[in-house]
């Protein structure tokens, strides 16, 4: 009696199991598939850039301790590429390991505030006597970044941000040290000479950032060279009449900062299908093991990947859209927005939690882009009405 009565609870779990299964598998058929406005964000940028050309390698590489840090990057990279293509999640330490190939170092000592935003002068700091020591101990951190800011392009094809953006942000700082010592001197043409080369970079990184962190990274970088363009345009007037083309060219090519955001969000929805094509039950557990916590696991069963993917996608085509940036092809996406508690009793409920954590605050990111837009403006103006007012440039040799 006992053996049977055990033998049926035995069948029984079996059964449900298999029903449970069997259920999940069908849940998972009713999947949509992508979008083709979905397909098309995920491509990556398709332009053919020669490793010694691509200023994201450079970056990638920037405090690498290896014999020839660029070609050593671009293996780094094509390894990364490798394990970002892996079907499982890839865990954070497989990442690091990688990385760790490319002999990334810190810098001894502390590097100083610089034109920080609520700096009284950006132009003051650069003339610390400690920034200016620090220039000749960190000459190699200098030299790699004014190689840097002559390569031609900057392509960016991960799904996930790995670039340490703070050495390059020091050794801008070294940089415009150069740039003001020029100034002191008299040297006005070298002076725009190194301002626009610097700003022109900056400009071809916000052009093609290839994710959002990056492009708020490079308007940073655009914000404090027209802030130091600005002040020393007070300090020495007569600096305004030697600006060249490539010097207009720096400040007019801020005026396109719609587009940049606009190149931007492709790069949001790689990243979010890089991780939602790796949330499954099997994988959550792998990943964190048994400590996983059980809503984690519950959203790994219920979230169907592909139409989270078009639902953000649409999301953040709605939200570029009430923007100005674009027009979305599909204008029901308005209810998408993500100002209201997840509807938990819905059947899309995982789908709309993934998505709302993701969410941005574009709005934010589309001012401070504009506020380098009027910025740029603004100083440009301040030229046009100095070399107007009677400067010749020609006297400026």
């Amino acid at each position: 009696m006992m053996l049977r009565l055990l033998r049926w609870l035995v069948l029984g779990l079996i059964g449900v199991v298999v029903l449970a299964l069997a259920g999940l598998w069908l849940w998972w058929q009713l999947d949509e598939p992508l979008s083709a406005e979905a397909q098309a964000w995920l491509v990556p940028d398709r332009r053919v850039v020669a490793d010694a050309d691509n200023a994201y390698l450079a970056m990638l590489a920037f405090d690498s301790s290896a014999p020839q840090p660029l070609p050593h990057a671009a293996l780094v990279q094509a390894r990364l590429d490798a394990l970002n293509r892996e079907p499982r999640p890839v865990a954070d330490h497989e990442y690091a390991a990688v990385l760790a190939d490319l002999k990334r170092g810190k810098p001894g000592g502390t590097f100083p505030d610089v034109c920080k935003r609520d700096s009284p002068s950006c132009l003051a700091d650069l003339q610390q006597p400690e920034l200016i020591a620090l220039r000749a101990q960190r000459s190699q951190s200098l030299a790699r970044y004014q190689a840097m800011l002559a390569m031609p392009q900057f392509l960016n094809r991960s799904p996930r941000v790995i670039l340490n953006y703070a050495p390059p942000f020091q050794a801008h700082a070294l940089y415009d040290t150069l740039i003001v010592a020029d100034v002191v001197a008299g040297n006005w043409r070298s002076a725009w000479s190194r301002w626009s080369e610097q700003q022109l970079f900056w400009l071809r990184v916000a052009e093609h950032p290839g994710d959002l962190i990056t492009l708020m990274v490079a308007n940073g970088h655009l914000e404090r060279g027209v802030r130091l363009l600005d002040e020393m345009l007070s300090w020495r007037p007569a600096l305004a009449a030697s600006i060249d083309q490539r010097g207009r060219d720096a400040l007019a090519g801020s005026a396109e900062v719609s587009a940049w955001l606009v190149q931007a969000a492709p790069g949001e929805l790689r990243f979010a299908a890089h991780i939602l094509k790796r949330v499954t039950p099997i994988n959550a557990l792998r990943e964190h093991g048994w400590r996983s916590l059980p809503e984690s696991v519950v959203i790994a069963i219920w979230l169907r990947p592909n139409q989270t993917i078009n639902r953000h996608q649409r999301q953040l085509a709605a939200e570029l859209t009430r923007l100005g940036l674009m027009r979305a092809p599909n204008d029901a996406a308005d209810h998408l927005a993500c100002d209201g508690p997840v509807q938990w009793w819905t059947a899309d409920w995982a789908n709309e939690l993934m998505v709302c954590a993701g969410a941005g605050d574009w709005a934010g990111y589309q001012q401070k882009l504009e506020r380098l837009q009027r910025r740029s403006q603004a100083v440009l103006e301040r030229l046009d009405r100095a070399n107007g007012a009677g400067i010749d440039r020609r006297a400026v040799q």
